[in-house]
C-alpha cells in the first residue's frame, strides 16, 4: 500500500506566506469578475465596486501581513503587533470612511457588493488554503499485526 500523501505544509518554509496567497488572489479575481459585472452599469459602479472591494481586502490583509513579518518574534510582541495592527485597520477604514461621506459618485449598493465579494472570497481562499496546509494530528495506518 502507498504511504499517505504528505501534506502541503511538509513541502513550505512559509506557511504563513501560503496563507496569505491562497486568501489574496481568490478575494482579488473575485474583486475583478465584480468590476466587469458592474462595466456596463457605469464607472460610477466600477469605482464604487473597487473601493469596497479594496477597503475589504485591506482590512482583510493587515493581520496576515504583520504576522508575516512577525512570526518569529516572541508571542508577546506579537500580541502587541497584532493589536496594534488591529487599531492600524480602524483607524484606517474611520479615515477611508470619513473620506468618502461625502461623495457624489459612490453607489452605495456596488460598494457593498465589493465589500461582500472581497470578504467572502477572501474566507473561502483562506480556508481551502488551510485545508491544504493542514497537519494531520494522527496518521491512519494499517496495522501489521501477525507479519
Amino acid at each position: 500500500m502507498k504511504p499517505p500523501l504528505l501534506s502541503v505544509a511538509e513541502g513550505t518554509t512559509n506557511p504563513v506566506g501560503a496563507l496569505l496567497r491562497g486568501s489574496a488572489v481568490p478575494a482579488l479575481l473575485g474583486l475583478a469578475l465584480l468590476t466587469v459585472v458592474a462595466l456596463p452599469f457605469g464607472s460610477d459602479q466600477v469605482k464604487s465596486s473597487l473601493v469596497g472591494g479594496g477597503m475589504a481586502i485591506l482590512a482583510m490583509g493587515v493581520g496576515p501581513l504583520i504576522h508575516q513579518f512577525c512570526r518569529n518574534l516572541d508571542p508577546a510582541m506579537s500580541l502587541g503587533i497584532a493589536v496594534l495592527a488591529y487599531c492600524l485597520v480602524i483607524g484606517l477604514l474611520w479615515i477611508g470612511f470619513s473620506l468618502l461621506n461625502d461623495t457624489s459618485w459612490l453607489v452605495g449598493e456596488f460598494g457593498a457588493a465589493g465589500v461582500i465579494v472581497a470578504t467572502v472570497s477572501w474566507a473561502v481562499g483562506h480556508m481551502r488554503a488551510a485545508l491544504k496546509l493542514r497537519q494531520p494530528l494522527y496518521q491512519h495506518e494499517e496495522t501489521t499485526a501477525g507479519r
